[in-house]
């Protein structure tokens, strides 16, 4: 029995990525770029190095999201454990993750 969630191997270049209308918020943050794991970092100030990585065809390609516009992340609330009874010491609540 499998249940693989990607396809494998991975591709040679991160795909494009395509608009999308979410709310999240960047605050001031207008892309994002993504680059495979273990590549040299790109100096985004060197013109020339940037748009190098931009047109890459190989492991060296740094993909740019869209304009985010309007987005925003919505407040997490806290899972607790416990609180108020003989669960926890004290009846002390606590926190083992945060809600999305």
């Amino acid at each position: 029995m499998s249940d693989l969630i990607c396809v494998c191997p991975l591709p040679a270049v991160i795909p494009d990525i395509s608009n999308q209308d979410c709310s999240e918020s960047f605050s001031l943050i207008g892309k994002f770029g993504f680059q495979k794991i273990k590549q040299s970092f790109t100096d985004i100030q060197d013109l020339t190095e940037w748009e190098t990585a931009i047109t890459a065809t190989d492991d060296t390609k740094i993909q740019v999201t869209p304009l985010l516009d309007s987005q925003e992340f919505p407040a997490s609330t806290p899972i607790t454990v416990g609180g108020d009874d003989n669960t926890t010491f004290d009846g002390t609540p606590r926190i083992v993750g945060e809600s999305l």
